[in-house]
């Protein structure tokens, strides 16, 4: 409605970053503020993020990174290790149990995992 009305409303959306959160690499989806009118969608730079909370989603960055990697080259070992990496995870065995049900789940997208 912003864009059709040309209202100038504020939403949050999810883009590439491109310096909107300067403590966070460029090209990872944040979520910013983001001025909608009906030319243009204008994000808003937000600065940096407190450093507890960039070293939060840095760390979650490199759990999706090592998930990348895993997929792309079939490595359970690689896999294991970004899952051992949530804090959530209590074990190793509950981590290799979870791998096995998601590369069973997602076998017709990990082919490097056949």
């Amino acid at each position: 409605s912003a864009m059709l009305e040309d209202t100038d409303e504020i939403f949050y959306v999810n883009l590439p970053n491109q310096g909107y959160i300067t403590n966070i690499p460029d090209g990872y989806v944040v979520e910013v503020p983001t001025m909608m009118g009906a030319y243009e969608c204008k994000p808003i730079s937000c600065g940096e993020l407190p450093s507890e909370i960039a070293g939060i989603i840095t760390h979650w960055i490199n759990i999706q990174e090592l998930m990348i990697d895993a997929a792309l080259v079939g490595s359970r070992k690689i896999a294991l290790q970004a899952l051992l990496l949530d804090p959530i995870m209590c074990s190793i065995d509950g981590a290799e149990a979870m791998l096995d049900e998601l590369i069973a789940a997602n076998a017709a997208y990990l082919p490097r995992f056949r």
